[in-house]
């Protein structure tokens, strides 16, 4: 049997650990090994590795000198790990017993399998759907790339995928040491350079979010720092080599997606007087910094918002965002920081989308029939569905909407 190497950081994750291992150990296909990094963890999390090291050879642990971050620690785990594929999971996150058994019987030549995933809050249950909607199937790595960003199906975490070694040896793909989101950086490589990609539409992963994680612990200078690097060295990825339209198109609303939530992050800094000593070594980061920085706070406009059409979307009554995907969340954000209240998120079906975001629920296009008079909706789409939406609100009677990007 192939083996996969499955590479697990771990950092004062105590709580969940063994969920995780568990998880792993369960799995219906049996030939595995499973690489821990421990970066310093605080609390009992080394314990629980050894307790389950002791169980199981297939175990094993490696120790970082100090705190270095998750990309170091999977850089550890990519250094040492002998498997044909390669399998990330995060240690408070748990995955399906047949995740690698079903990853297996379909990878064929693929480069990577790509797969779906559903989110639960702490202990409870499933509170997200993930809009992904590349259908089964062998792809062309960029086609894969194109449909997915078309479709709004993007997931940029790395333990959405299963990953044949050698392809990110020959590419040389490895996480960027020292910041927040290297996630970002590493998924863009291997959907650009990727030759064949395997999409299996099924929910395979769990993925839990907590309040502690590094990803809801707020603003700070180094998540700042972060998206301003990754952007920057999207861009010369980007402008490195020559693609064809269809790609062009798709990595470059990668990038917009990146820089949505670089705008959206940096409004919500409360420090933005600040000079960025995260980049400090970087001055030609810093330098991009302080001009994109500079122009997001003094054009007056963020997101197509401006201060014109703040003051029109103010005069009605009732605010609804139409759109549950990563551009709604967004404008959810900047709609927030401009202290818009809205009334509700509106979809047409809630099949497969979030059930709420940012606190705001999501609810069916027809159960705002009510105040339709009285509303204004905003499309927070990319503009090429506005069209259809804009025809859909018209017969269902709603007479006032804009979208995101035309206001």
């Amino acid at each position: 049997m192939t083996m996969v190497s499955v590479i697990i950081p771990i950092y004062n994750v105590q709580d969940y650990l063994a969920e995780c291992l568990e998880s792993i150990l369960s799995q219906t296909y049996v030939n595995f090994e499973i690489l821990c990094i421990n970066d310093c963890s605080t609390d009992d999390s080394l314990a629980v590795l050894r307790k389950y090291a002791k169980k199981d050879i297939r175990i094993k642990i490696w120790n970082n000198d100090r705190n270095r971050g998750q990309a170091y620690s999977r850089n550890v785990g990519l250094s040492n790990a002998v498997g044909d594929f390669i399998l990330f999971v995060d240690a408070d996150d748990f995955i399906c017993p047949d995740l690698l058994q079903k990853c297996m019987e379909i990878v064929g030549d693929s480069d990577m399998v790509c797969f779906d995933y559903k989110q639960v809050m702490g202990s409870e249950t499933d509170v997200k759907q993930d809009r992904y909607q590349v259908e089964d199937g062998m792809y062309d790595g960029r086609d894969f790339l194109a449909g997915a960003v078309g479709r709004e199906s993007i997931i940029i975490a790395p333990w959405s995928k299963l990953y044949r070694r050698r392809f990110l040896l020959d590419n040389q793909i490895t996480f960027y040491n020292g910041i927040i989101y290297e996630d970002i950086l590493f998924s863009f490589q291997c959907y650009v350079k990727a030759r064949r990609i395997y999409s299996l539409k099924q929910k395979l992963y769990t993925y839990r979010v907590r309040e502690q994680s590094t990803m809801r612990t707020g603003i700070t200078e180094k998540s700042i720092g972060s998206y301003i690097i990754c952007i920057c060295e999207l861009m010369k990825w980007y402008l490195r080599e020559d693609f064809d339209q269809k790609t062009s198109e798709s990595i470059e609303e990668y990038i917009r997606k990146v820089s949505r939530e670089y705008i959206s992050a940096y409004r919500r800094w409360g420090q933005r007087e600040r000079e960025l000593k995260f980049l400090e070594d970087k001055p030609g980061y810093l330098k991009i910094y302080r001009t994109f920085s500079e122009l997001c706070v003094k054009s007056g406009k963020i997101l197509g918002l401006n201060w014109k059409q703040l003051e029109e979307i103010r005069r009605y009554q009732y605010i609804i965002l139409y759109g549950a995907g990563d551009i709604a969340r967004s404008a959810v954000e900047i709609l927030d920081y401009y202290d818009i209240p809205l009334h509700g998120i509106a979809v047409t079906s809630m099949k497969g989308n979030r059930k709420s975001i940012l606190g705001n629920l999501v609810r069916e296009l027809d159960e705002y029939h009510d105040i339709k008079g009285q509303c204004l909706v905003i499309i927070g789409t990319t503009p090429k569905y506005y069209h259809e939406i804009s025809e859909q609100l018209k017969g269902q009677g709603f007479t006032h909407w804009m979208g995101i990007a035309d206001i």
